[in-house]
């Protein structure tokens, strides 16, 4: 049993979400249209307020179904499943991995859905950094059980760009869990929880 065991979140922590979003945004009003291109992240902002989560295939789904542009709608797909995540990692997330795994271990623990999350995360490399110790969740605090089952350590360090997820965490696990935010991105000002 490692004595450490580092546990990382993606979306702004490895992966320069904001950054990837912008240029994803940009590709859709080149290749599809202004108005195709707000629609769709109209509903992805209705899809993550119904369901307290971002959820890709929920947004394109409905996206899909209110668009007769088929041509639209099969360019979205392939704009939105091709797009290159590798280039939006930030610079340290692979050597931060590797330094978790000579600490004594590490592993992805995400929120998000199960599959465009996974999708990003494998097409990103992080997947492979992790050894395919992945695991993704709606609400990654409340797995933490499974986690320290799957991944057994006498301590574990949580790295997250959300102070309230961190401090949801520290709640469960006590004095067995570091917490680290990364101030990067979108919520690197938000103190949406006390820091624990």
């Amino acid at each position: 049993m490692p004595s450490i065991f580092v546990l990382f979140d993606v979306d702004n922590t490895l992966l320069n979400t904001d950054l990837a979003v912008e240029r994803m945004q940009a590709r859709m009003r080149e290749e599809v249209g202004e108005a195709h291109a707000r629609r769709f992240w109209e509903i992805y902002e209705e899809v993550r307020t119904a369901g307290d989560s971002v959820n890709i295939p929920d947004t394109f789904e409905a996206f899909s179904l209110e668009c007769s542009d088929f041509p639209a709608v099969n360019r979205m797909s392939e704009l939105i499943y091709g797009f290159d995540f590798e280039g939006c990692l930030f610079a340290g997330a692979l050597p931060a991995i590797e330094h978790g795994f000579n600490l004594g271990g590490a592993a992805i623990l995400s929120d998000g859905d199960q599959l465009y999350q996974r999708h990003k995360i494998a097409v990103a490399g992080l997947e492979q950094a992790v050894g395919g110790n992945v695991m993704v969740q709606k609400h990654k605090e409340s797995v933490l059980q499974h986690v320290t089952q799957r991944f057994p350590a006498r301590h574990y360090i949580a790295v997250d760009d959300k102070a309230g997820i961190l401090a949801r965490m520290k709640a469960v696990l006590g004095q067995r869990l570091t917490t680290v935010q990364v101030c990067q991105g979108k919520y690197a000002a938000s103190r949406d929880g006390a820091l624990p």
